[in-house]
């Protein structure tokens, strides 16, 4: 059954409104939800990458460095089992940091970088011993840095007079006075 004007008549064009609004109704509908599935889509996407970044690092002693030749994998985390914290709650100062495929050590903080390069130093030949001895050991990653990151806001980049410049962490005591007397004249 049509719809019927005044006359009795079917009004075709009503109907043919009807369905034009209905038909639009659904291509209007289809395109929404995927755009929703799509929006929920990448923010599940988002905190998922999110969560990955925020993993604990293991953060141990620096002179654990030299027990790792002697020590297998199991005794090391038994000797040395560290502490489990968040990139956010990292104390200022250098680490070297060791990563491979799930295993990832952070070792620190250290107070200079020199002294800091000197256990990434130690550490160059353990590694070079374990890659000898098994080779499977490819895609590590060993590396010096200053943590945690500073946050550079626009006046602190304004400042800083060349790209190569290293934030060096606070150094508060003893060894701090030491150091802030020898490097005044730089």
């Amino acid at each position: 059954m049509g719809i019927m004007d005044q006359s009795g008549q079917r009004d075709f064009n009503l109907m043919g409104i009807k369905k034009l609004l209905h038909w639009q109704q659904c291509f209007i509908r289809i395109p929404v939800q995927l755009v929703g599935m799509l929006v929920l889509i990448l923010w599940a996407s988002a905190v998922s990458l999110a969560a990955v970044r925020e993993r604990p690092i293991r953060v141990l002693e620096p002179a654990s460095i030299s027990c790792l030749r002697f020590f297998s994998k199991a005794k090391f985390d038994q000797q040395y089992p560290g502490q489990y914290l968040y990139a956010s709650q990292l104390q200022p100062g250098w680490y070297v940091s060791y990563a491979h495929e799930s295993l990832h050590y952070y070792f620190g903080p250290i107070a200079l970088r020199a002294t800091a390069s000197d256990y990434q130093a130690q550490l160059v030949p353990i590694i070079a011993d374990a890659v000898a001895t098994r080779p499977s050991i490819q895609g590590y990653e060993l590396k010096l840095s200053c943590e945690p990151e500073p946050k550079l806001t626009l006046a602190a980049t304004a400042q800083q007079s060349t790209p190569a410049s290293v934030a060096v962490p606070p150094e508060s005591g003893f060894w701090g006075l030491i150091s802030r007397i020898f490097n005044s004249g730089e």
